[in-house]
C-alpha cells in the first residue's frame, strides 16, 4: 500500500475580497478613460458615460477579480491545496465481491479542486453508495488474481489549527441524543476489560470537558509512533496502546476509545 499527501500550492483565501475592493476603486476612478485609451478613443463623454462605462465596469471587474491575486496578494492568510492519493493491491484466488471505503468524506466535497478519481486495475466497474453514517462506499468484484485500487484528488484546506474552546463541556451520557449511542457500543477492536482501568488511571484526575480531551489527544500523540510498517488489519485499540505504534486510523482509534472509557 502506498499513500501520498503533499502540499502543492499556496494561494490567498481572501483574494476575491481584495480584488473586488481594487476593482471598485479602479472602476470608480475618473482616470479610467485614460487607462483604457483603446475604448475612449474618439468617444464623446455621453457615449463613454452611458454606453461604454457600464460595459467596461463589468468586464474589468471580472478580469480583476479573477487575476488580481497575481499582483495584489495579501500575505497573512494562505490556503493549502493538498494532493492526496493511494495505491492498494489485493490478492484474490478467485472472483471476490468487495466493499471499499476509500472516498473523501462528503463533508469535504466542497473543498475538492476538480474531481476525485478512484479506479481499479484490471478495469472492473465500481458502484458507489452511502452507508448509514454518510460515508461514500464502493462495491466491486475483484477478479481471480486480485485487483489494484488507485485514488487521487486535490483538496483545498485552510491550514489553520483546530479551534480551541477551553469552555467546552462534557455532556453526561444520559443526556446524549439517541443517535449518538451507537458510537458507544463495544466492538472487538476495543477491549473494554483491558482499557477501562488504563483510561481511568491516566485521565481520571483531569477535569471533564476540553481539558480531558486535550490531555488524551496529547497523550496519544506522544505515546504512538507513526509508520506504515506498523499497519495491521487486526490491530485493536489496546494493541496500539501496548505497542506504541500505528498508522492514522490507530491514532484516531486509541483517541476515541480512551475518550469513551474515561470517567463520565
Amino acid at each position: 500500500m502506498n499513500a501520498c499527501c503533499d502540499g502543492t500550492r499556496l494561494f490567498d483565501s481572501n483574494v476575491e475580497t481584495e480584488a473586488n475592493h481594487f476593482a471598485a476603486s479602479l472602476l470608480q476612478s475618473s482616470e479610467l478613460p485614460i487607462l483604457c485609451p483603446i475604448f475612449s478613443f474618439d468617444l464623446d463623454r455621453w457615449k463613454w458615460t452611458i454606453v461604454m462605462r457600464p460595459i467596461l465596469f463589468s468586464a474589468i471587474r471580472q478580469i480583476v477579480v479573477k487575476f488580481a491575486w497575481h499582483w495584489r496578494r495579501p500575505k497573512s492568510v494562505v490556503v493549502m491545496e493538498i494532493k492526496v492519493g493511494f495505491e492498494i493491491a489485493y490478492a484474490a484466488v478467485q472472483s471476490t465481491p468487495m466493499a471499499i471505503m476509500l472516498s473523501i468524506h462528503p463533508s469535504r466535497f466542497a473543498d475538492i479542486v476538480g474531481t476525485e478519481s478512484i479506479v481499479a486495475e484490471p478495469n472492473v466497474p465500481i458502484g458507489f453508495y452511502r452507508d448509514s453514517f454518510g460515508n461514500v462506499c464502493g462495491r466491486l468484484v475483484a477478479p481471480a488474481g486480485g485487483v489494484t485500487l488507485r485514488g487521487s484528488a486535490l483538496v483545498r484546506d485552510s491550514g489553520l489549527p483546530d479551534v480551541v474552546v477551553p469552555a467546552a463541556q462534557q455532556i453526561p451520557i444520559d443526556q446524549l441524543p439517541n443517535e449518538c449511542l451507537l458510537y458507544l457500543m463495544a466492538s472487538r477492536y476495543c477491549e473494554t476489560d483491558k482499557l477501562t482501568e488504563i483510561a481511568w488511571s491516566l485521565f481520571g484526575h483531569t477535569r471533564p470537558g476540553w481539558e480531558r480531551v486535550a490531555a488524551i489527544c496529547t497523550f496519544v500523540h506522544n505515546h504512538v509512533t507513526f509508520g506504515y510498517q506498523y499497519a495491521h488489519h487486526m490491530k485493536s485499540a489496546h494493541d496500539v496502546y501496548e505497542h506504541g505504534t500505528g498508522v492514522c486510523r490507530d491514532f484516531a482509534h486509541l483517541d476515541t476509545r480512551l475518550l469513551w472509557l474515561s470517567p463520565a
